[in-house]
């Protein structure tokens, strides 16, 4: 079972004088948690809409995937102020605050916001590794705007106050939750290089792929489906492409005339994808690896379409390659013993008076087969 390390607990994870920071931290989830969830949002429809960038940019920016480019991370210091506020004395404050409580300012290194970042990312807000200055920015006001309704609140007790106390006692719950499966995640992903060796070895047929042309017809008229003789057509012109298929002929070629005999439009792509095992149903999975480079399946019927693939080459997937695959892998089958002996260690009796009567169980979905450790 993994543990959680000294050096890993929550108040050295977040320096913030222990309970105190847990605290503040606690502050910070509430207040961002909607802005951390839209960073994500803002960030893959930017990218959606943003056209390719440059295939090269200058040495002291990078580009993000919302498209911005913004100062590397060389290019700008942990130690630069990035924030800095006046007329701040919050206890939730991020950075460092003035020796003279008079001033009450404060300033935000980068390294500041930054390790408040990744403490959203532990408990659970879904913020972008590689967040845009965009949403940086739209984070940092959130904080901003939320700063001085927390030291009014402190004014009137607030923070003293019994629904306040109730309120810490499940959001500690919460967030510690949170923050022991982040760890137990990142520890996960520390698999040694010779457990990551002993994997891909036992799994080496799973790191076979390989590369497919084929050539599809529809195997009934769109417009009609009961139509019987463009269903007889298409099978005999599907035989007939698949012979010359056999002979080299070009796929594009085949399945363009192909179309255009049966009176349709738009053939679609003859270039697959690379094929490894678990991408086809069991049958023409079969077929498929058991072709030689050069070689024609026989025509293969599928519910709409039929269809002939020839094999162009295969190769194993070294084990460079398959690494950072098999990383994930090996870490969530970790997290899921991990999660399971822990939750299996805990048993509750609810009083049916009050939280009604137990639901009925539902049937256990089917486990998908797991490839041999």
């Amino acid at each position: 079972m993994l543990r959680c390390h000294e050096r890993n607990t929550p108040s050295q994870l977040f320096p913030r004088k222990g309970l105190q920071g847990m605290r503040r931290l606690t502050v910070f989830i509430f207040m961002l948690a909607a802005t951390a969830a839209m960073a994500q949002t803002n960030t893959s429809s930017s990218a959606q809409s943003t056209p390719a960038a440059p295939a090269k940019a200058s040495p002291a920016t990078k580009v993000s995937k919302s498209g911005e480019k913004s100062a590397s991370d060389a290019a700008i210091p942990g130690t630069k102020p990035v924030l800095t506020l006046q007329g701040v004395c919050s206890d939730a404050a991020l950075g460092s605050q003035s020796s003279d409580p008079k001033s009450c300012s404060m300033v935000v290194t980068k390294q500041d916001f930054e390790e408040f970042l990744e403490s959203l990312r532990a408990t659970g807000q879904r913020v972008p590794v590689d967040v845009p200055p965009s949403v940086r920015r739209s984070i940092a006001q959130t904080y901003v705007e939320m700063l001085p309704f927390e030291e009014a609140a402190k004014k009137l007790d607030l923070d003293k106050s019994t629904s306040f106390q109730a309120a810490m006692k499940g959001v500690r719950i919460s967030l510690l939750s949170r923050l022991y499966r982040y760890h137990i995640e990142q520890e996960a992903r520390k698999s040694p290089p010779e457990e990551i060796e002993a994997y891909y070895k036992k799994n080496l047929a799973n790191y076979e792929e390989l590369t497919l042309s084929h050539i599809v017809l529809p195997a009934n008229n769109p417009m009609n489906l009961k139509d019987e003789a463009f269903h007889k057509k298409a099978e005999e012109l599907i035989n007939e492409l698949r012979e010359r298929f056999v002979k080299g002929e070009d796929a594009d070629k085949l399945e363009k005339e192909g179309i255009e005999r049966l009176g349709q439009k738009s053939p679609p792509p003859t270039e697959l994808v690379p094929a490894r095992r678990g991408q086809y149903g069991k049958d023409l999975e079969e077929k498929l690896f058991a072709l030689q480079p050069g070689e024609v399946t026989p025509v293969v019927k599928l519910p709409s379409v039929n269809g002939a693939y020839k094999l162009i080459s295969r190769r194993t997937i070294p084990l460079e390659e398959a690494t950072s695959e098999i990383v994930a892998i090996l870490a969530a089958d970790k997290v899921e013993k991990e999660t399971k002996e822990l939750t299996e260690s805990v048993h509750a009796d609810y009083d049916t008076a009050y939280f009604g009567p137990n639901p009925p169980q539902s049937a256990a979905a089917p486990k998908k087969a797991a490839p041999a450790k």
